[in-house]
């Protein structure tokens, strides 16, 4: 098999045009049965129950199918390398029954010890990494270093972060559903099939038990990173008790990725809130980086806001940007700068300029009914800038009376023209 398998179908065809199958292998599981295509080595036939298959599947089915395509060169070849991922949909006339997929390349099996003393060609399934030292000698198998056991976990962050990006879950996260290799310790993902994009029903999972995902809720995104993460610190450790498991990192620490990795697997773990779990690319990250990361690190914050800046250009705004968020509390972030020079008023000139000449001003008065007071705003011509100065009590009293008179002659102007209304009114009635 290649790194990219590519089917020897198209993305639908008829069962009829599958040629020659082979005897049904091994335990189907949920599905009815697994063939070989003899006619087409390296490429099985999956069938599905009658009633696994729902009116929804086979639009998920080809979604699957298209999503290759669509992805950047490093995914298809990580996706298509890594898993056996469905390439072609089986009809049966109208009725989709089943899949195309590739057989898992031979370097996920071996030669496994059996009691009796022989041997017997598997699958090394994920089961026999998560497990300690005395497991693999009973199965003539050498026990892998920590570099190795990293680097088969990396392949389980990586594919765990490339199906989370794309929206979809796995759901059946399982030892038995993920194979191995002992020479470059890579995984391989089977059942693969059966995501989906967006949440799906909940499905047992045995040795996966999310206590915040219980029976009859959806599995979601948060269910994935916590399987995900069980599933790295299982096969770090050597063993596939989840406590058992993150505790014992703690015994990992000579190696600097486990160190890196050991707070964020912590983080998703025991997280109390499930939507509060770290996404499994910050996993990704933790292998890559070259910094101790903390869940408080590695926590996205939220965007500091922003505030506009003043322009010349009649627009009033030039650009943005960015300013620190206030703390809690409302607080003030920054101590108020002071300065031994007061401020300017918007009314007053700026130092050094000539005093106003109010003899040259056109004064505007104002009058306070409720506070008996008054004031005169006067314009230095030239200057732009306005200045207030408050009447004495003789202009105040001058400046009531002449308010006076003005409002009896409106109020007598008013009582004329509606007698004279009045009168046009009767003349012509």
């Amino acid at each position: 098999m290649t790194a990219e398998p590519k089917s020897p179908f198209p993305r639908r065809v008829d069962r009829t045009l599958l040629g020659r199958l082979s005897k049904p292998m091994g335990s189907p599981g949920q599905c009815l049965a697994v063939y070989r295509l003899l006619d087409h080595p390296g490429w099985l036939f999956k069938q599905y129950r009658p009633e696994q298959l729902r009116q929804a599947d086979e639009l998920r089915l080809s979604r699957l199918i298209a999503l290759p395509d669509k992805l950047t060169a490093a995914d298809r070849r990580l996706l298509l390398g890594h898993t056996c991922w469905p390439q072609t949909q089986v009809l049966d006339g109208r009725v989709t029954i089943g899949v195309v997929l590739p057989e898992a390349p031979s370097h996920y099996f071996a030669r496994l010890l059996v009691p009796g003393g022989t041997r017997e060609r598997t699958a090394l399934l994920l089961t026999q990494l998560a497990s300690d030292e005395d497991a693999f000698e009973r199965v003539g198998l050498t026990p892998p270093t920590l570099p190795q056991r990293l680097a088969a976990c990396t392949g389980l962050i990586e594919i765990g972060d490339l199906l989370e990006r794309n929206s979809l879950i796995y759901g059946d996260w399982g030892y038995k559903n993920v194979f191995w290799s002992q020479f470059d310790h890579s995984v391989y993902f089977i059942d693969i099939d059966a995501c989906s994009f967006g949440p799906q029903p909940w499905v047992q999972s045995h040795g996966f038990t999310d206590p915040q995902t219980p029976e009859g809720r959806q599995v979601d995104t948060y269910t994935e990173r916590f399987r995900c993460a069980i599933a790295v610190a299982a096969c770090l450790t050597g063993t596939r008790k989840p406590a058992q498991a993150i505790s014992g990192l703690a015994q990992l620490s000579a190696d600097a990725r486990v160190v890196r990795l050991a707070p964020v697997l912590k983080q998703i773990v025991g997280c109390a809130a499930r939507c509060d779990r770290l996404p499994i690319g910050e996993l990704r990250k933790a292998l890559s980086t070259s910094s101790t990361p903390s869940p408080a690190a590695t926590a996205r914050p939220s965007p500091a806001p922003t505030a506009p800046t003043r322009s010349n250009d009649g627009t009033n705004i030039q650009g943005w940007v960015p300013v620190p968020p206030r703390p809690a509390g409302g607080q003030n972030p920054l101590p108020r700068q002071t300065s031994s020079t007061p401020r300017r008023s918007s009314n007053a000139p700026w130092p050094g300029a000539a005093p106003p000449d109010y003899r040259s001003a056109s004064p505007v008065s104002t009058a306070n009914a409720f506070t008996g007071t008054a004031t005169v705003r006067t314009r230095t011509a030239g200057s732009g800038s306005a200045a207030t100065r408050p009447l004495s009590t003789s202009a105040l009293r001058r400046h009531q009376k002449r308010q006076l008179r003005i409002t009896l002659l409106v109020s007598v102007l008013l009582l004329l023209m509606a007698a004279g209304i009045t009168s046009l009114l009767v003349a012509v009635l």
